[in-house]
Parts: C-alpha cells; structure tokens; sequence
C-alpha cells in the first residue's frame, strides 16, 4: 500500500507515524484558524518531507507558520485561495510547499 492516512494531533502524531511507519514523503495538516504553531512546524520541518500541503483559513497564522518551516530547506510551489464561504470575506488557501 502506497499511501497510509492518520488522524491525529500533530504534536502527537508526527513522532508516532515515525515511529511506527518511517519517516513520511507527503504531510498534509489542517490546523485550526490559529495556525499549527512553531513547535508543531519545526517539527514537520525537521521529517524533510518531500512535500507539504497545508490548508490555512487565516492568512496571519498562515504567515507564521511558513517563518518556521522555510528555514527547514521548503520552497512555497503553489498558493490556491479556496472561496468556500461565497459573500463573506473568508478565503480558505491551499499551500503545496516542497523540498528545494
């Protein structure tokens, strides 16, 4: 089987899919409006995914998430904004970050 899916939070999840699986090509992450956080993407930063695919409701957590995990060696490939709220000024954005 080439691809696995897990539900869990990060802070948990990244150090048990190690454990239990090696270390991951592809993380795909969610985090509520207030962002994943440093920790969280340092953490994804430091599995040298080859790519990463981050769902962001808030342009600001968004920001502060991609300061921590560019230093890691990721690129920003791709930005699509996601109008799932049509009349309201909420834009979801999808991030497909990769390996430079």
């Amino acid at each position: 089987m080439n691809t696995q899916f897990m539900q869990a939070d990060a802070r948990r999840g990244i150090p048990q899919v190690i454990e239990e699986r090696g270390l991951p090509k592809t993380i795909l992450l969610d985090p509520p409006r207030s962002g994943a956080g440093g920790k969280v993407m340092r953490r994804i930063g430091r599995t040298a995914a080859e790519k990463v695919i981050y769902v962001s409701c808030n342009p600001e957590s968004l920001a502060r998430d991609l300061c921590e995990i560019l230093p890691f060696g990721y690129s920003v490939n791709r930005i699509v904004p996601v109008d799932m709220f049509p009349h309201t000024p909420h834009v979801e954005c999808v991030v497909v970050l990769s390996m430079v």
